[in-house]
């Protein structure tokens, strides 16, 4: 029953955020940024802890924050620097609808093996 709650829960928040974005077509690229800010905020600060916990064996916690913002870096200089010239994949052709269908295809594939991977790993838990 909680679980039925859950989805309606984000049923409605999700059609409130598409509503509010088209109502706010003008300020889109506004209401975009913050939101891949925030999904890049919530993902470090969740992703971190783990990560500090799975390599404390091996690595200390200053060594891991150091890879995750050299990381961090090293995605700022390939946004900046190198994707710009990739401008023409932003006008419809061949290249980029193969692109297109090459990267949604991927992303199924990530998604759909880390929810497998994820369902596996909750089964075998005891609650």
């Amino acid at each position: 029953m909680m679980l039925t709650f859950i989805a309606i829960g984000a049923f409605v928040a999700t059609s409130l955020g598409g509503l509010l974005a088209l109502k706010f077509r003008d300020k889109l690229h506004l209401i975009l940024g913050f939101s891949a800010g925030a999904l890049i905020g919530v993902a470090f600060f969740d992703l971190l802890p783990e990560a500090i916990e799975l390599t404390s064996s091996a690595f200390q916690t200053s060594t891991v924050t150091a890879f995750v913002a050299l990381g961090f870096i090293i995605f700022m200089i390939v946004d900046r620097f190198i994707a710009p010239p990739l401008h023409f994949l932003h006008q419809p052709s061949e290249l980029f609808s193969l692109f297109s269908a090459v990267f949604s295809f991927i992303l199924v594939q990530v998604t759909f093996f880390q929810k497998a991977i994820i369902s596996i790993r909750q089964c075998g838990q005891p609650s």
